[in-house]
């Protein structure tokens, strides 16, 4: 039996999983992770996540932004801006509460994902 590695618990790793689901900024670390060779499988996997919900993000916005800018009415126009808001705070509420999933040592999943 081996003794217990007294590095097993690696502050700086969690704290760059932390960096990667910054909403917007976390963009750059979760890059440079991917395209690192030498990343972790955690890394990579909470990068691809990171990456994954800002294309989303920014997908939905585009196609609400467009549409507030084409339609005539403005209530519509009022509703598709108000929903782009609420798909932005959304967003940045689902990156917070990823990184309370990393700063408790747990790995950041989203509930019915993989």
């Amino acid at each position: 039996m081996h003794p217990p590695d007294p590095f097993a618990e690696r502050p700086l790793t969690k704290l760059q999983l932390w960096f990667t689901l910054i909403p917007f900024l976390g963009t750059v670390p979760a890059l440079w992770f991917l395209w690192q060779p030498q990343s972790s499988p955690q890394q990579q996997q909470t990068s691809r996540l990171a990456l994954r919900l800002l294309l989303i993000w920014l997908g939905l916005i585009s196609i609400l932004s467009l549409g507030a800018t084409q339609t005539p009415d403005q209530i519509w126009q009022f509703r598709l801006l108000f929903f782009e808001g609420t798909l932005s705070s959304i967003y940045v509420l689902t990156c917070v509460g990823l990184m309370f999933q990393v700063w408790q040592g747990k790995t950041p999943r989203l509930p019915g994902g993989e």
